[in-house]
């Protein structure tokens, strides 16, 4: 008996641990799926570049290149852990408000975003790789 309830103790905390790690904090989307948005979106990736933190690769109205992202997850590296962030890509719900200068190089457009998606498969980089979700970001993809 007492082989037992150590085994519970020792066992429970585990479970509830891994529990913890694999629960879906947000669910990752298909490209397929915006073809029906009603809303202008973006797809976009972080870039670690001085000065920006996203680049486009699609957008509703073509534009593709570095933009500024004001609103909701304007800097993705402050909500969502690098090794997650950094090879995957997300799509962006707003709208484009106009340009900022950067530098005097030039002006680039500002996005003013007001929700996000990831897109599915989730790319990440860590030893738990192996073991995690490709459709679904978890508490440990998050600060």
């Amino acid at each position: 008996m007492k082989r037992f309830i150590l085994s519970v103790i020792v066992i429970f905390p585990i479970l509830l641990l891994g529990w913890w790690a694999y629960y879906p904090q947000k669910v990752a989307i298909t490209e397929d799926a915006l073809k029906n948005a009603q809303e202008e979106y973006i797809i976009c990736e972080p870039c670690l570049v001085t000065g920006f933190d996203w680049q486009i690769t699609e957008s509703t109205t073509g534009y593709e290149g570095y933009v500024f992202i004001e609103g909701e997850l304007s800097n993705v590296h402050e909500i969502i852990k690098t090794e997650v962030a950094s090879n995957s890509r997300f799509v962006l719900y707003g709208e484009f408000v106009g340009e900022k200068d950067f530098c005097g190089e030039g002006a680039y457009p500002v996005f003013q975003s007001h929700g996000w998606d990831i897109i599915c498969p989730i790319q990440r980089i860590s030893a738990w790789v192996p073991l995690a979700p490709k459709h679904w970001l978890t508490q440990m993809d998050f600060y």
